[in-house]
């Protein structure tokens, strides 16, 4: 009787002999190529890129805050200096409607011109990256000075 038992599984342990018999099963090899690493590199590279980018853009942001803080205080320390003008421009005001929020010396007017023209000016101007208004400032100065 022990000689059968020798090549038998007690009944109910059956479990022990199936997952501790070897398997013919071998475990896939994890194929890394270069093409996965230089994919991985360029990652790492351009993640980098990005977090540099992200870095430049912030300190660039943080300088133009600077800049406009040190405008802007230079605006208040001259207003400081020449409470003078402050108190001639709260005294005279402009009556005119047509020069309400203009700078002194400068009215509002209506012309009647050619659409073309004004196409054309407005080409101009983008182009020299100027307004309108300054554009035709600069013809009208040119003209009236010729006279």
């Amino acid at each position: 009787m022990s000689a059968e038992r020798l090549g038998r599984t007690p009944e109910g342990l059956e479990w022990l002999t199936k997952n501790n018999q070897p398997t013919n099963k071998t475990t896939p090899d994890i194929a890394v190529t270069k093409d996965t690493i230089k994919q991985e590199q360029k990652q790492v590279i351009q993640s980098s890129a990005i977090a540099q980018a992200t870095q430049d853009l912030s300190s660039q942001y943080d300088d133009l805050l600077k800049q406009a803080r040190i405008v802007e205080l230079n605006l208040l320390e001259e207003r400081l200096k020449n409470p003078e003008k402050d108190a001639v421009k709260l005294r005279k005001k402009n009556t005119k409607s047509t020069q309400v929020g203009l700078s002194e010396g400068w009215t509002r007017a209506t012309f009647i011109i050619r659409e073309e023209h004004v196409n054309e000016l407005k080409r101009l101007a983008s182009q020299h990256q100027t307004s309108i208004k300054d554009l035709i400032e600069l013809a009208m100065m040119q003209f009236l000075s010729r006279k």
